[in-house]
């Protein structure tokens, strides 16, 4: 019997071992100090903190010249670096060039350096464009930071209207 009462006790202080605690009533006090470093509260999202994607650059938009509503001003040629346009030179200021390697004609908006554009033709004379209004198309590069159009045939150049 003594036996049974050791066992009932060792179970039952291996129940309460095991059982979870009773919750105990703490009455209010005031606060104390404490070392524990506070995090501050996590904000609650509002409708403004959503993400909206970016905003795309948009490609810039022509302005309407007498080599047509799509051509592009000389001095708004860098903005289409690329790309294949109509550039309109409103005062070319041209000059073939036979003693430089490849014979170049350079036709630029300005003259030289203070221009922003250049029409670019290899070993052929098309100094007769010097002091006219040309619209010249192809694909805008950009050479030495300046934008140009390098061009073979001269069905790339007309005459503004």
């Amino acid at each position: 019997m003594r036996r049974l009462v050791a066992i009932l006790v060792l179970l039952s202080a291996l129940v309460a071992a095991c059982a979870p605690p009773s919750p105990t009533v703490v009455e209010p006090s005031s606060p104390t100090p404490t070392n524990t470093p506070s995090r501050p509260p996590t904000p609650t999202p509002t409708p403004t903190d959503t993400l909206t994607p970016p905003t795309p650059t948009p490609t810039p938009t022509p302005t309407s010249t007498s080599c047509g509503p799509r051509a592009v001003p000389s001095e708004q040629a860098g903005d289409y670096i690329g790309q294949i346009v109509t550039v309109q030179i409103d005062r070319a200021y041209c000059s073939y060039r036979p003693d430089v390697n490849g014979s170049p004609t350079f036709c630029n908006d300005a003259p030289y350096p203070t221009h922003d554009f250049t029409m670019l033709v290899w070993d052929q004379d098309w100094s007769d464009y010097d002091g006219r209004c040309i619209c010249v198309y192809g694909k805008v590069t950009l050479y030495k930071g300046k934008p140009e159009i390098v061009l073979e045939s001269r069905s790339n150049v007309y005459l503004c209207d």
